[in-house]
């Protein structure tokens, strides 16, 4: 569309002035002040509601004028002049006056007009639509600088994608991605490497800490020489027997002290009873700790698979419900033959010469055998990728039953250990105990019905000599059983280690699966996006020191060595002819034409040529009265 006329009355200062532009481009020169920009905003809140200034809340009223209408009014003609529409709106203010009282400011309204008719908001924006059809933001197409400084970074990226991004809306589904695409479960590429990559740094936090745990447990592992647990408690048990028969043949010289060493023989008793105790149900626990989490790792290994399986039969649906949109549209294409009452001139209605009759049905034929043939190779192309994803599928659900397996094996592992689990019987409520208390009081009794009996100093030396190695023993077993349950610890690490291993593996191809599609998506974005400009580019997606990508969008300008540089760091006159450009690719990816208002067109010596109507905005001193001037 073009811009025929407008007219201006009492809005913004102007207090009337009419233009005839007659479709056709122009200059309006002015000194500043004079209302160029004026024009540009009367174009614009016909159209929108806004200002080119991107000024919030824009009233075009004139200052200090009470009780006056402030209008503006364009008449708009098709690019083939064959329609025009004429578009009115009238500000005004609305005064009540109370009984009894002046009248007071009550508010203010905008009435609409549609070739001179007066009309709802609804109708007003239905003709706009059919001006401008199918445009969701007019301002980017109406107001220079709009899409580069009005608009967010997302909303800009939502335009370019949307017009012009075509290509790559179905990148997911190429075969190379498809084990990405089943891994997503419904996230989005971006989501799915942000979850993957906070599992790959704990697993790899995990690990890393893991050689520095082992180092620990090492350094407090006691430096002897390493012997059998069992051999040790056997000697051990040997010499403790040498010591009460010693002690039993030899007698006491001191009935106290014997007692006292009897009882303390019997609390020792206790006092290893319960570290033997402690000991296997330290050593049961680690054991079922890390069965449980060998658990745990294959079972979310198998839910996974499933899950992938879900997803492989969805996609197998989806693939096969369009090879039968295929199927129909072959159907369709093989069912139309050629009918000999096509071949008439369609000026006249006249059958057409036979040679000419014979061409069209040779055309017909060849087309439809194209379809055809196009057809085949996508259903082809179709079959493959369901071979693809059956296999997938066939192998996913292999695994699962392997897991299956493993799981009822780990399950009997488990259920095996807690049958083993120590028994916490109190010391005195053992058949050990019952018979050492037994022992006990019958040596304490025979103590009772002896006499004082000396005992041979060689004895007395035995007694206290084996006394010391059986303390050295019992000191070198604890040791030993200590270093013993430290190694099983260690084992333990070792043993989750090779889980988080497999984990972070699993984590890393998914950030990398993730981090090959986003660069490809984003070059070919860019690529595609690009393909629509010749003098700027757009600059999508910005690499992250971290990985992964960052959505930008960011116009690059080439400068005066035709390096391409950022929109803001760009001069005035390349900023405008690059947001010429840039509406001008809007437009002609919506169809339609839309008039450009360039202000400060005096700050640029060579303004790109445009397809649409352009209406440039030149300061000169020495116009104090608006003075336009048609190409």
């Amino acid at each position: 569309m073009k811009i025929r006329e407008m007219k201006l009355n009492n809005f913004r200062g102007i207090k009337e002035l009419t233009v005839n532009f007659d479709g056709k481009n122009a200059a309006i020169f002015g000194a500043n002040g004079t209302g160029k920009t004026t024009v540009a905003n009367a174009f614009c809140w016909l159209l929108t509601g806004k200002s080119v200034t991107g000024e919030k809340n824009f009233s075009p009223k004139t200052v200090g004028m009470k009780k006056a209408e402030h209008s503006a009014e364009a008449v708009f003609v098709s690019d083939d002049g064959a329609n025009t529409i004429s578009l009115k709106k009238v500000f005004k203010e609305k005064w009540k006056k109370p009984r009894g009282q002046e009248a007071v400011l009550a508010g203010h309204e905008t009435i609409l007009y549609v070739n001179d008719i007066k009309v709802k908001d609804s109708e007003y924006q239905e003709a706009i639509e059919r001006l401008l059809p199918g445009i969701g933001n007019i301002e980017a197409l109406t107001i220079a600088g709009h899409f580069t400084e009005g608009l967010s970074v997302k909303e800009r990226r939502s335009i370019l994608f949307q017009l012009f991004n075509g290509s790559i809306e179905n990148l997911i589904d190429l075969p190379e991605f498809m084990e990405l695409k089943v891994s997503l479960e419904g996230r989005s590429v971006e989501d799915f490497r942000k979850f993957s990559e906070a599992g790959r740094k704990q697993a790899q936090a995990w690990l890393d800490e893991a050689p520095a745990s082992i180092s620990l447990l090492e350094s407090t592992k006691e430096n002897i020489i390493e012997g059998n647990i069992e051999a040790v408690q056997e000697e051990l048990h040997s010499k403790e027997d040498q010591l009460h028969k010693l002690i039993a043949a030899a007698g006491s010289s001191d009935k106290e002290t014997e007692k006292a060493r009897l009882k303390r023989e019997l609390d020792d008793a206790e006092y290893q009873y319960s570290v033997k105790q402690r000991e296997m149900e330290e050593a049961w626990s680690t054991q079922l700790r890390a069965e449980k989490l060998a658990l745990s790792v294959i079972s979310d290994e198998q839910v996974e698979k499933i899950r992938k399986i879900k997803s492989l039969e969805k996609q197998v649906a989806e693939q096969m419900e369009e090879q039968e949109k295929l199927r129909k549209a072959f159907r369709d294409v093989a069912g139309k033959k050629w009918d000999e009452a096509q071949a008439v001139c369609p000026t006249c209605h006249r059958p057409l010469p036979a040679d000419e009759a014979q061409q069209m049905r040779a055309e017909f034929e060849e087309n439809s055998a194209s379809i055809k043939a196009d057809i085949v190779k996508k259903g082809k192309q179709l079959t493959e990728i369901i071979k693809q994803l059956e296999a997938e599928k066939v192998e996913a659900k292999k695994e699962v039953e392997d897991l299956e397996k493993s799981i009822a094996s780990q399950h009997e592992a488990i259920h095996k250990l807690r049958a083993k689990e120590p028994s916490k019987i109190p010391y005195n409520q053992t058949v050990e105990y019952a018979a050492k208390f037994k022992e006990y009081k019958a040596k304490l009794a025979s103590l009772e019905g002896d006499g004082e009996n000396s005992q041979p100093e060689d004895n007395r030396e035995k007694i206290e000599a084996l006394k010391q190695e059986i303390e050295k023993h019992q000191d070198y077993l604890a040791k030993l059983k200590g270093n013993a349950n430290i190694e099983l610890k260690i084992a333990e690490i070792k043993k989750e280690k090779k889980v988080m291993l497999k984990r972070l593996e699993g984590f890393e191809k998914a950030v990398y699966m993730a981090d090959n599609f986003m660069d490809k998506r984003a070059k070919m974005a860019e690529e595609e996006i690009n393909s629509h400009f010749s003098y700027i580019k757009f600059k999508l997606f910005e690499q992250q020191v971290n990985g992964g990508m960052k959505e930008v969008c960011e116009p690059l300008i080439p400068n005066a060595d035709g390096q391409m540089v950022d929109y803001k760091s760009a001069n005035t006159a390349a900023q405008i002819n690059a947001n010429l450009e840039i509406m001008e690719a809007l437009a002609k990816a919506y169809g339609v034409s839309v008039p450009i208002f360039i202000d400060g067109a005096e700050r640029v010596s060579k303004i790109r040529k445009m397809d649409c109507q352009t209406i440039a905005l030149v300061v000169s001193a020495k116009d104090d009265v608006l003075r336009v001037v048609q190409e």
